[in-house]
C-alpha cells in the first residue's frame, strides 16, 4: 500500500506527527507528492485540511484518514493522541461514504463541494431576495441575508451555526437553510438528494457565492446557480467505536 501524507503546513506539530506516522507504517510506502499513485490519504490538521484533500480523494476514489490537531475535527478519523490506531483503521477499511454536490454557474461546473454552497449578501445595504427552484417549477423564495445549500456532512458546519438541523452524514439529502430570514415562517428545508436546485438572487448589496467557505464569485441578477448531487463521493476512514451519534455528542453537545 502507498499512502499520501497531507499535512496542514500551519500545524506546528506536523513534522513530529509525520515522523510518527512513518514509524507506524514503516512497511508501507509514504509519499507527499499529490501527483503520485497512492491507495489512501492521511491528513494532519482539522476539518479544513480534509476539505482541501477531498478533491484529490474523490477524484482518485481513495479514502481519507484524518488526524485531528484542529479545534473541532468532526470529519477526522481520530485525535492525535490516538494515532497508534491509524494502521488498524486503514487495514480494516471501515469507511463512511459522504455525498458531494456539484455547483454550476450559468451551466459551467465551478466546484464539487463537501459541505455547502452559501449565497450571502456582502453588506447591510439591502436584504437579499433569493429564489430556489426545486424540480419542475416548484420554488421557494427567501428574504434573508443569504441561503445555505448543504450536504448532510455540511449540516454540522455553517448550516448548523445558522440554526439548521443536523442530518446523519451518510444520508442522501440536500439541506436549504436561510441565513437571518426576514420572516417568522422561513425554516430549513430538507429535500431528496436526487433533486436539482436552481438558485437566483438579487439585492442592493453585492452577493457573494461561497463554496466550502471559499468566496468564488459575485452573483448578479442574471446568473443562475445550479446545485445537484455529484457522481463522486468522499470516503472517510472511521473507528469502529465512533459512530455518528457518539461523535455528535462528543464534538457538538
Amino acid at each position: 500500500m502507498k499512502i499520501l501524507l497531507y499535512p496542514n503546513p500551519l500545524v506546528s506539530e506536523a513534522a513530529e506527527i509525520k515522523d510518527e506516522i512513518k514509524r507506524l507504517f514503516k512497511n508501507e510506502e509514504i509519499t507527499e507528492d499529490i501527483n503520485d499513485f497512492f491507495d489512501a490519504i492521511i491528513t494532519i490538521g482539522g476539518d479544513g485540511t480534509i476539505l482541501h484533500a477531498a478533491k484529490i480523494a474523490s477524484e482518485r476514489g481513495v479514502a481519507i484518514a484524518g488526524v485531528n490537531v484542529g479545534r473541532l475535527g468532526y470529519l477526522t478519523s481520530l485525535e492525535k493522541s490516538e494515532i497508534e490506531y491509524l494502521p488498524e483503521i486503514i487495514r480494516e477499511n471501515n469507511v463512511s461514504e459522504h455525498m458531494l454536490l456539484d455547483v454550476y454557474v450559468n451551466g459551467e461546473l465551478l466546484k464539487t463541494i463537501v459541505n455547502e454552497a452559501a449565497i450571502i449578501r456582502e453588506n447591510y445595504k439591502g436584504i437579499a431576495e433569493i429564489t430556489a427552484e426545486i424540480a419542475e417549477g416548484d420554488s421557494f423564495s427567501y428574504l434573508a441575508d443569504g441561503l445555505i445549500v448543504s450536504t448532510p456532512t455540511g449540516s454540522t458546519a455553517y448550516s448548523f451555526s445558522a440554526g439548521g438541523p443536523i442530518i446523519e452524514h451518510t444520508a442522501d439529502n440536500i439541506l436549504l437553510t436561510p441565513v437571518c430570514p426576514h420572516s417568522l415562517a422561513n425554516r430549513s428545508l430538507i429535500i431528496s438528494g436526487d433533486r436539482s436546485l436552481k438558485v437566483t438572487a438579487k439585492s442592493r448589496s453585492k452577493i457573494i457565492l461561497l463554496l466550502d467557505g471559499e468566496p468564488l464569485c459575485e452573483i448578479a441578477e442574471d446568473i443562475e446557480i445550479e446545485i445537484k448531487k455529484s457522481k463522486k463521493t468522499l470516503k472517510i476512514y472511521k473507528k469502529h467505536s465512533g459512530n455518528f451519534y457518539s461523535v455528535l455528542k462528543t464534538k457538538l453537545l
